[in-house]
């Protein structure tokens, strides 16, 4: 009876461990938003990236004419679109990570005019 009761605590014990070690899966709501615009018109590139084992789902940018969504897009992702002066500007997305990062961005400059956001989600 006492053999089964140590083998019990043993197997209960090594469960937590083994349960402890295994990391969740991390959900991440990402956004990179300028509502005051670029001051000028110029090229705005928005981009998204991962490292391990990160993964977007779904990621929306603004340009002139509105929202595009784009659905599971291949990482590393780039597009450049052209602004407006006064057009908000922004990028954001929705992914998961359970050891890695997920990164999103844009950046534009035109003259002496420079426009950046990013905002990134991380699990080690």
């Amino acid at each position: 009876m006492k053999k089964a009761y140590i083998t019990s605590v043993l197997v209960i014990l090594l469960s937590g461990i083994f349960f402890t070690g295994c990391k969740k899966e991390r959900t991440c709501d990402l956004n990179a938003t300028n509502s005051a615009g670029p001051g000028v018109d110029m090229t705005i590139t928005y981009k998204a990236e991962q490292s391990g084992d990160g993964e977007i789902s779904s990621l929306t940018y603004l340009t002139g004419s509105g929202a595009v969504t784009v659905t599971n897009p291949s990482l590393p992702w780039t597009i450049s679109v052209e602004a407006l002066a006064t057009q908000v500007v922004g990028i954001t997305a929705t992914g998961t990570t359970k050891k890695g990062s997920l990164t999103i961005s844009y950046e534009g400059m035109s003259g002496g005019n420079v426009i950046y956001g990013s905002d990134f989600c991380n699990q080690e």
